[in-house]
């Protein structure tokens, strides 16, 4: 087999070696008697169904607790978002001359068979896109029936954002009664100056605070999200035509919106495309300056251990599957 060469960028492989000692505490903690795979996907953009992976992080403990990682930036073939850029710092150069997700799904996939998977958020974004990458690289992966332990659906669980659990928080006592008009009224002011009290760099003026809790992602066209920006340009981010630009659509795309329930601004933005006018772009940020260019270093990327211990080699290439 040929091995791709690797790209990982700056800290992650010590980063993930740091990862590999904790996946083994948690590994204890869950008495798991067999192999844990945490890993992390960076994208081109939020759309499931459309967008590539362009960084892969992953690391592996096995049943002897011997460990091994996957780290490198991959050529997702298409232009990575503004925003995606923004969040993660990976630019178009930096993975010019990166892998192919084909080139990595031969080492990757066979590491995470009979896995439990650990992760953030997987099944929202990683996992839908990990099995899309797969199935386009031709490989039959099928990630949905593996266990999942994700630390973000344990934090929405065990730590609610309701009204409940903001009275508790900023109001120090537990609520009279719930979806009661009036407790809920007052509970919410309640809260209110908790946090007021709380945050002292919360606006103290109703327009600025107001615009402080306008919580419209940057890349959103309307409120809904139904259309958004990409590379600049006004694109449909939701059904069957999810990532296709706004200009290439027929009128009864449109029309079938304006008859829809669909938000006002939504509509708003469907009826000016029907007389042909479609979004301007926003303006482009100021590009940061030199501190945030993020290093490339290119060269090994997975690590096999014996005992816990990482063996180094020479070949700057995969010594063997993750």
């Amino acid at each position: 087999m040929t091995f791709p060469t690797l790209k990982p960028r700056g800290e992650s492989i010590r980063r993930l070696r740091d990862a590999s000692i904790r996946l083994r505490e948690l590994k204890t903690l869950l008495h798991c008697t067999g192999p844990l795979v945490a890993f992390d996907l960076e994208g081109t953009g939020p759309f499931r169904d459309y967008d590539r992976i362009c960084e892969i992080g992953a690391v592996k403990v096995r049943p002897d607790g011997t460990y091994a990682m996957l780290s490198t930036l991959v050529n997702p073939l298409m232009p990575i978002g503004s925003g995606a850029t923004e969040k993660h710092g990976i630019t178009d150069a930096d993975v010019q001359d990166a892998p192919k997700f084909v080139e990595i799904a031969p080492l990757f996939a066979p590491g995470l068979q009979h896995c439990a998977l650990v992760g953030y958020n997987l099944r929202g974004y990683d996992i839908p896109v990990l099995t899309r990458e797969f199935s386009l690289a031709g490989f039959q992966v099928e990630l949905d029936f593996l266990p999942v332990i994700d630390a973000f659906v344990i934090y929405q669980l065990k730590e609610p954002r309701d009204l409940n659990a903001a009275v508790r928080r900023f109001c120090s006592r537990e609520r009279e009664a719930a979806h009661d008009a009036g407790v809920d009224v007052l509970d919410t002011v309640d809260v209110l100056l908790g946090q007021m009290s709380e945050f002292a760099d919360l606006p103290r003026d109703v327009a600025a605070l107001a615009e402080f809790c306008d919580r419209k992602k940057p890349e959103f066209i309307d409120r809904a999200g139904k259309f958004q920006w990409r590379n600049g340009e006004a694109i449909v981010a939701f059904t069957k035509h999810q990532g296709t630009l706004m200009r290439y659509l027929d009128e009864g795309f449109y029309r079938w919106i304006l008859g829809g329930d669909f938000e006002s601004d939504t509509k708003r933005v469907a009826l000016r495309a029907l007389d042909g006018q479609f979004p301007e772009p926003p303006a482009r940020p100021v590009p940061h300056d030199e501190n945030s260019k993020k290093e490339n270093v290119t060269g090994r990327a997975l690590e096999e251990t014996t005992q816990g211990v990482a063996a180094a080699t020479q070949s700057g290439l995969f010594p063997t599957q993750l």
